[in-house]
């Protein structure tokens, strides 16, 4: 609650200063605005017009948000997204293998991006999903976990690697999401005519694949080689891949999306060396942010990312209060910037 109740005060302080303006006309949300921005435009218009004739860019986002959105409009997805974000909290926290609840919300609200958690767009209803599956599977209830898994692969596409972690626990429950993503991509293909619809459909918004980025392969093995480095090498190599990977930059945006690539990589392998009980929520954790760096683009990658929730525990585990302070002021920052350009 007091994330949330952060989220809204520096929305409330940049708009009584004149950092942005008043919201278009027919925008929902009022002075949080900027939280009904970009992609929620896009779910919108799919609510509105459904997925329009093949080729189109709308095929690229799933049906879950849509359907809500024209269930119950802004006001309804506004209001689930405030009660997913505060559930995917609670969720990600009681699955720390360690127990330190406490550590891991801090840490959670700290996190350089977590702010995407109240957009109004399917990420936090995907990730509250995916992280109570794994809590039902752990106590046996395969069922609750089935049916939030395949609610988590419906919602958001990289979703259905929440099977990893619930296949350790139950087999029948990771059925849920792998069923739920297999019938999104059928009707995707029963709707369109051609069974890509949804590869061709990202092409067009940017993601080509990683062979289109070939710099982004080479910051990627540069982050590895700083966690495989020597202690004695490896500040100095993570200070040369970084300066590396943001001289290939372009703009703002990436330079951000690129600097939290840089704290979420080394974060994976903290949790190999945080013992066994850690190793699959680490594999889990490669999963996602591999699905993210293979489509060819870094836009994107920190909101992305947050589906790799695990990453928070390791953050848990070496943070303190300075790291805490630096990660709630950079998570502000990141938050004023929606207004310049997409989360």
């Amino acid at each position: 609650m007091a994330w949330a109740a952060a989220v809204v005060a520096v929305l409330a302080v940049a708009r009584a200063a004149g950092y942005y303006g008043s919201a278009a006309p027919g925008r929902p949300g009022g002075f949080l605005w900027p939280l009904f921005s970009w992609d929620f435009d896009l779910y919108r218009y799919v609510a509105r017009h459904g997925y329009t004739p093949f080729p189109s860019p709308t095929f690229a986002f799933f049906p879950v948000w849509p359907g809500l959105l024209w269930l119950g409009g802004a006001a309804l997805a506004g209001g689930v997204a405030l009660l997913a974000s505060l559930a995917a909290f609670l969720g990600i926290a009681r699955l720390d293998p360690d127990g330190e609840p406490e550590r891991v919300a801090i840490a959670l609200a700290c996190w350089p991006g977590s702010f995407a958690l109240a957009l109004v767009y399917p990420d936090a209803l995907a990730i509250a999903a995916g992280a109570w599956a794994c809590v039902c599977a752990g106590r046996g209830r395969w069922v609750a976990a089935f049916a939030l898994g395949a609610l988590c692969a419906a919602a958001r596409p990289p979703g259905v690697l929440i099977a990893i972690p619930l296949f350790a626990r139950s087999r029948r429950a990771a059925a849920g999401p792998v069923v739920a993503a297999v019938a999104v991509q059928s009707y995707f293909w029963i709707r369109s005519g051609v069974p890509d619809a949804f590869v061709r459909a990202q092409a067009g918004w940017g993601r080509h694949g990683l062979a289109s980025r070939p710099w982004l392969v080479l910051g990627v093995l540069a982050c590895i080689a700083v966690v495989a480095a020597t202690r004695r090498l490896r500040p100095l190599a993570f200070v040369a891949a970084i300066a590396f990977v943001l001289a290939k930059t372009r703009s703002w945006q990436t330079a951000t999306e690129t600097l939290r690539a840089a704290v979420a990589l080394p974060l994976m392998f903290v949790l190999v060396r945080l013992g066994p009980r850690y190793r699959l929520w680490a594999w889990y954790s490669a999963a996602v942010v591999a699905v993210s760096l293979a489509s060819g683009s870094i836009q994107s990658f920190g909101r992305q990312a947050l589906l790799a929730f695990p990453l928070a525990w390791a953050a848990a585990r070496i943070g303190n209060r300075w790291l805490a302070a630096g990660g709630a002021v950079a998570n502000a920052a990141l938050l004023l910037t929606l207004t310049h350009f997409a989360p």
